[in-house]
């Protein structure tokens, strides 16, 4: 996640800068309440005047700074999350078909939605958070020693156990945390094949069903974040109790030596200001150290998708002339169940074949398998006098296409979903329009060609969406 804070290092740097100069004005600010409390028990007026313009100052100073920090965190995280989305999906698209298919769609979804969420709230708002308190108490600290050495002290120790007493629920809210995720992963999956599956859950009078299993879900969902929350609520807790502690003995010192002579009103007035600098970040950092650690887990699913490499070579890119296809004793197997075993057979350049078997006997199988969808488990298969492990991706594509049953369309126009964002002339484009008898139902168009397709291809019926494949598929 480092790289990510480097973005934009300009913001990096703003942003290191206007902490600590939010925690000096903040100090200013809280200082310039002793002299005015002060000219207004002495009845000096010049000098109240004089007090009353510098407090107005720093109190402007204060708010100026404290605007310019909200502002440079919020474009620093945008540069953040930039760059951490697209590389979570620059990686997703990295993979192979296999490995791609071990997660069902609402899986990836919910990792760059939920989980990226809870990087944004948890990791990136935490890490600021503990540079802010820390920044703000070293100034504080300093400030109220100079004050008072004895309730500094008393400040410190009351924070430093508000750091450590809660540090004993770190495992326990780790487990409220992953459990949440996981809850919520499948709550999201099974949203999602309501959605996807809607056609056929009303055909068939499912809907009761599938009702309850995502309400059944839903309330599993919500149970376990409203754990999480109660889980990371109980640490702040303790640590906002401790402050108030330090409330209560920082007030009573200083009445006392108020009282003695040994302060004046206005430096009590002064020190309860100040003590929020020590106090409130120590109730702040176990929150933040709590929330880094409940999404270690996430950070690490994320990590692993960003860091998956280009496996398509994108230069000098082979063509493969000769695509004859040999397979030679080829075995294929799902989760430890053979699918295919011991085929042997060939496939000559510019000859047709059909296909044919039951179903489940293996057909499309096989044909994955020549598009390097599926992984051969043992056997060789040749395309020319190459093994299909030695042609990557980019060259094999180029001489083979895979015509799937299923044909996915982008919400885009008809033209880009032909050419899949490719450049081809318009006349290739409208030989093929013509070839899978497109023609007369992209001329009624009011936009033709250009004509946006929505949801998936819902204005569109089935046998137009073939078409659209095949069209895509012989231009390719």
């Amino acid at each position: 996640m480092k790289k990510y804070w480097f973005e934009k290092k300009g913001l990096l740097i703003l942003y290191l800068i206007i902490a600590p100069c939010m925690a000096i004005t903040s100090v200013l600010f809280a200082r310039a309440t002793d002299p005015l409390l002060n000219g207004i028990l002495l009845h000096d007026k010049g000098e109240l005047q004089r007090v009353i313009f510098l407090f107005c100052l720093f109190a402007i100073l204060d708010t100026v700074v404290f605007y310019l920090h909200k502002v440079i965190r919020e474009n620093l995280r945008c540069a953040f999350l930039t760059g951490l989305k697209r590389d979570t999906i620059k990686g997703i698209m990295n993979m192979d078909y296999t490995e791609f298919r071990n997660n069902a769609p609402s899986f990836y979804i919910s990792m760059v939605q939920r989980d990226i969420k809870r990087v944004n709230e948890d990791y990136f708002d935490g890490i600021c958070g503990i540079y802010r308190v820390f920044t703000a108490a070293c100034m504080t600290i300093v400030a109220l020693f100079f004050y008072n050495p004895i309730i500094c002290i008393v400040n410190l120790a009351i924070g430093a156990c508000s750091v450590l007493l809660p540090r004993a629920f770190g495992k326990y809210i780790e487990k409220c945390a992953d459990d949440a995720e996981n809850k919520a992963t499948e709550f999201q999956s099974a949203l999602s094949d309501m959605l996807l599956g809607f056609n056929t859950i009303r055909l068939f009078s499912v809907v009761d069903r599938v009702r309850q299993q995502i309400d059944d879900r839903n309330k599993k969902n919500e149970t376990s974040e409203k754990r999480r929350i109660v889980a990371n609520f109980s640490v702040s807790y303790i640590s906002m109790f401790l402050t108030i502690v330090g409330y209560i003995l920082t007030l009573s010192i200083g009445a006392i030596l108020a009282y003695q002579g040994k302060m004046t009103v206005g430096g009590v007035v002064a020190v309860s200001q100040l003590i929020g600098g020590v106090l409130v970040p120590f109730e702040e950092l176990p929150q933040h150290f709590t929330n880094i650690k409940s999404v270690k887990g996430v950070k690490e699913k994320l990590l692993y998708f960003v860091n998956v490499k280009q496996q398509l070579a994108d230069e000098n890119v082979e063509e493969l002339s000769d695509v004859n296809i040999k397979l030679t004793d080829i075995k294929v197997e799902y989760d430890e169940k053979v699918v295919l075993n011991e085929i042997r057979t060939e496939f000559e350049q510019n000859k047709k074949y059909i296909i044919m078997g039951e179903s489940r006997s293996g057909k499309s199988t096989l044909t994955k398998a020549i598009a390097k969808m599926v992984p051969i488990t043992k056997g060789q298969l040749t395309i020319g006098q190459q093994s299909i492990d030695q042609i990557s991706e980019e060259t094999l594509y180029r001489a083979i296409n895979y015509m799937q049953q299923e044909v996915f369309l982008f919400d885009d126009s008809i033209y880009n979903n032909i050419t899949l964002y490719k450049d081809y002339s318009s006349e290739a484009v409208n030989q093929v329009i013509e070839a899978v008898g497109l023609k007369e139902y992209v001329d009624g168009l009011k936009d033709g060609i250009n004509t946006v397709i929505n949801g998936n291809g819902y204005n569109l019926s089935g046998g137009q969406k073939q078409r659209i494949g095949i069209a895509r598929s012989l231009l390719s």
